[in-house]
């Protein structure tokens, strides 16, 4: 299985690489980081919802590098929500995870962790 469209909520979902070695130890591929994330979602959605949030992706699984990212990506779905956030530099979109599709998106681009932050609807960290 390396490729798979779901539509969740009118929204198309494109899967790609599910396969893929994410805990070579365990076997453990991104399909079942996917499943895992649809599973928790009822639980892990209240708690991140309306937060921006902090991504650290893997994408050659847990024991390759992984990276920080703050920033939504430009190839993210057009439906990804995101909240503007003003720095001394410039202004970051943070992604923000309210539903399902996006949930699974991100496990789709390998984040593996997910940190909410405190940035409240006007742009102060509390």
């Amino acid at each position: 299985m390396d490729r798979w469209v779901k539509d969740i909520s009118g929204k198309s979902l494109f899967l790609t690489n599910l396969d893929k070695l994410f805990w070579p130890q365990e076997g453990l591929t991104k399909a079942h980081l996917i499943k895992y994330y649809s599973d928790i979602a009822p639980f892990l959605l209240p708690y991140i919802h309306n937060r921006p949030l902090v991504l650290k992706r893997y994408p050659d699984g847990i024991e390759g590098e992984a990276f920080y990212q703050k920033e939504c990506p430009d190839y993210a779905p057009g439906w990804v929500e995101t909240f503007p956030v003003h720095h001394a530099e410039r202004v970051i979109n943070y992604i923000i995870c309210n539903d399902l599709a996006t949930l699974l998106w991100l496990a789709n681009q390998a984040c593996i962790e997910m940190h909410a932050t405190n940035i409240c609807q006007e742009g102060v960290i509390t």
